[in-house]
């Protein structure tokens, strides 16, 4: 009986050292393998395609990569979109999609100037998109975007390229920029806003189009009935701009009032 147990006993021994080393053998190929992909030109990704770039140049979008990792399996695609979203034409970034082993695809939608703001101080004039970020410097007013307003003195003082705008009345002239588009309401030339104070939910707003025509919206409120009237009444308004204005500060009771009585 000792002499059986004996020779299971080195069996056992002769058995282990086998074992431990299939173990390190795997575990260096494990090892030889995340070298091999992390580091192969195979799984570089090379090739790109971008999408919905209209103005931004295919080689400004690939700089954005230079200082990233563009193996497929380490790519940070979160830290792509971050780089592209610094880029202040970038509106959003709607897809980043892989393709084994070497493809990205992506696609952008891009920022339009929608209207102007001047800076009085210097004489300045800039563009501004519809979420209202400061497009472009102008040194004289490049006209086709309506121009605001009628705001304070020094509104726009030392604006920059690539900001946000915070003032009261960016909320609803975000949704202004929204309703422009959807009436496609092309011809306006300026939009006015005066005595306006968001905190109470008040203010102004006058529309002049490009034929003429002055539209009065009135308070930043049921904005979509005011500019669907628009939409319905344009052509009818222009027959008459010489000598009426539209007052939509009521929607459901539009109204042509006569300038010349209105002034007195």
């Amino acid at each position: 009986m000792d002499k059986l147990m004996r020779k299971k006993s080195t069996k056992n021994k002769k058995i282990r050292p086998k074992k431990t080393i299939w173990v390190v053998l795997l575990i260096c190929l494990g090892l030889l393998a995340l070298v091999f992909i992390g580091t192969s030109s195979y799984f570089e990704i090379d090739e790109f395609f971008f999408h919905g770039n209209h103005r931004i140049a295919k080689g400004e979008l690939k700089s954005t990569l230079e200082k990233q990792n563009l193996n497929y399996w380490l790519f940070d695609q979160q830290k792509f979109k971050n780089n592209l979203l610094s880029n202040r034409w970038i509106k959003q970034v709607t897809k980043i999609d892989k393709e084994f082993p070497n493809k990205l695809y992506v696609e952008i939608e891009e920022r339009e100037g929608q209207a102007l703001i001047r800076d009085e101080e210097q004489e300045k004039y800039y563009t501004v998109s519809s979420d209202l970020v400061v497009m472009e410097r102008y040194q004289e007013n490049p006209g086709q975007l309506p121009m605001i307003t009628g705001l304070n003195e020094g509104q726009f003082e030392k604006v920059s390229e690539g900001e946000q705008l915070t003032e009261d009345f960016s909320e609803p002239m975000v949704e202004v920029f929204e309703l422009l588009k959807k009436y496609e309401l092309t011809s306006i030339s300026e939009i006015r806003l005066t005595e306006f104070r968001y905190s109470q939910s008040s203010g102004g707003m006058m529309l002049y189009l490009t034929d003429g025509s002055q539209v009065k919206i009135g308070e930043l409120r049921k904005l979509n009935d005011k500019f669907r009237v628009l939409s319905k009444v344009k052509s009818e308004l222009k027959q008459k701009s010489d000598d009426y204005y539209l007052d939509l500060r009521v929607p459901e009771y539009p109204v042509l009032v006569d300038k010349e009585q209105d002034q007195n």
